[in-house]
């Protein structure tokens, strides 16, 4: 009887931790769509068909991106799914757990989205910030603001840079056959002057394993025209698609003195119109986990056009003054942290940055993403 009663203990003790194991992706197939979507897209790996919590059990959700898709079968080693629409590019497929929208399983640039004409050689980028006034645009304390984009390309054969790659270099877009580009305010531009960029190299027989925009090198410099004399200004990134955080961003030792006006900004890469970011502000301090103040941001502004690209991020930004967070005096600097707070909470891809501008220089001062 005492060895029956183990063996079943033994057996009871196994499934309940073969059922604790996280599902595993191994395969997907196809791996594109239109960005229309509707394709029929079959994932395979290991403990696929059920998860369980407090005694229900469930198959897991799927989501493309930030996207959630339909489940229409469900097995142990694969899961049938319809692609749901979703802009151009290359995104993350997310087995979500039905029970709190977290993610049980992530498969990383794993689908691509192409656009109707089926070609797909670009590589996008986000630009943060871009002033489409040629002689500047005024700013506090007698500033004047310029930004200047550069891209340059090496190798030297004819390039494209658009927000449009389907369009035979229609405005807005710069075609340039020396290497070097200069951009000049054509870009249909966001929240803040933000927009996204599309690169591409055309084929060439001189570098036939060249393409893409990996070899590509793009900079984005702002500078006040006011004090040129004394600054030749600030690099701004400029960010690749695969470089955006999911989910949390934490923005290190922004400074509070009084002397520094400081501003946050937020993008989302999905071109989703809504999505919500939580601003917390934390003491720098060793050993102290309790927040300074808090910021709930809608972000809005994104725009995608009919071939499905996004032009424009969704994105918001706020001011970080003692007068709106007023436990910062007394701390000198602060760590910002920026988590998205709708489902699926895992799947939405951020970037964010705070600048720091001197009162009485005007120097800008960038805090990125660690």
């Amino acid at each position: 009887m005492y060895r029956k009663s183990l063996v079943f203990a033994c057996l009871v003790w196994s499934s309940t931790a073969l059922a604790q194991l996280p599902p595993v992706i191994r395969g997907i197939a196809p791996a594109s769509s239109p960005v229309t979507g509707g394709t029929l897209v079959t994932i395979t790996g290991d403990r696929l068909r059920v998860e369980c919590a407090t005694g229900l059990c469930r198959g897991p959700a799927v989501s493309f991106g930030s996207v959630s898709a339909t489940v229409v079968a469900n097995d142990e080693h694969s899961i049938t799914v319809i692609a749901p629409p979703h802009s151009v590019g290359s995104v993350d497929i997310f087995l979500m757990r039905a029970f709190d929208g977290h993610a049980a399983a992530v498969a990383s640039q794993a689908f691509t989205y192409q656009p109707k004409t089926g070609k797909f050689s670009y590589e996008r980028f986000l630009i943060p910030t871009l002033i489409q006034e040629p002689a500047g645009l005024p700013g506090a304390f007698g500033s004047l603001w310029q930004t200047v984009l550069t891209i340059f390309d090496p190798y030297g054969p004819q390039m494209r840079a658009t927000q449009s790659p389907d369009a035979d270099c229609a405005i807005p877009c710069i075609s340039q056959a020396t290497g070097m580009a200069y951009a000049t305010p054509v870009f249909s531009v966001g929240p803040g002057g933000s927009a996204f960029l599309y690169l591409e190299r055309a084929p060439q027989a001189l570098f036939p394993d060249v393409s893409g925009a990996e070899q590509f090198f793009a900079n984005l410099r702002v500078r006040d025209l006011s004090r040129q004399s004394q600054t030749a200004g600030t690099e701004i990134p400029l960010v690749r698609d695969r470089n955006a955080k999911v989910r949390v961003i934490n923005l290190l030792n922004v400074p509070t003195d009084r002397r520094f006006r400081r501003k946050v900004r937020v993008f989302e890469f999905e071109g989703i119109n809504g999505t919500a970011v939580l601003a917390t502000l934390y003491s720098k301090a060793p050993g102290i986990g309790l927040p300074l103040g808090t910021k709930r941001l809608t972000l809005s502004g994104a725009t995608i056009n009919e071939d499905g690209y996004v032009t424009r991020p969704a994105a918001a930004e706020f001011d970080i003054t003692p007068e709106e967070f007023p436990m910062l005096v007394g701390e000198d600097n602060i760590r910002v942290e920026l988590t998205t707070t709708a489902f699926p909470t895992t799947a939405t891809r951020i970037w964010g940055y705070v600048t720091i501008v001197n009162n009485e220089t005007q120097h800008v001062t960038l805090v990125t993403p660690q």
